[in-house]
């Protein structure tokens, strides 16, 4: 089966595809290339950008100026660009009871406002 793949790859895109990679840079690159060939939508919203908010003992904390804290410790990026049709992945189990667990695959098919996103 693994030969066969080799032999005749797929002829999906790369934007479309699953990638497993070692590097957390690697995969930025990877989704801001896919995230740039997405069209805009009718109205031409601009992909919703999303700035991570870290906490230390209830005091909020510089995600730029911390960077280096927290992402030793966690696969979550930064940064999260959003626009419709762009493809993410939930990260935890918190919603478990809709369906939604570590590694379910989506498809951002609408943003409402910054707070609430389909």
């Amino acid at each position: 089966m693994i030969e066969e793949k080799v032999r005749n790859p797929s002829p999906r895109s790369t934007t479309d595809t699953t990638h497993i990679v070692g590097f957390r840079a690697m995969a930025d690159e990877i989704n801001k290339l896919a995230c740039s060939s997405l069209p805009l939508g009718p109205e031409g919203l601009d992909p919703t950008v999303s700035i991570a908010i870290d906490h230390i003992n209830g005091q909020e904390y510089d995600p730029y100026d911390n960077n280096h804290t927290f992402r030793n410790q966690t696969n979550l990026p930064s940064t999260l660009i959003l626009q419709q049709g762009a493809r993410v992945m939930y990260l935890d189990n918190l919603l478990f009871e809709h369906g939604l667990c570590n590694g379910s695959i989506g498809v951002v098919t609408d943003i409402i406002d910054e707070n609430t996103i389909k």
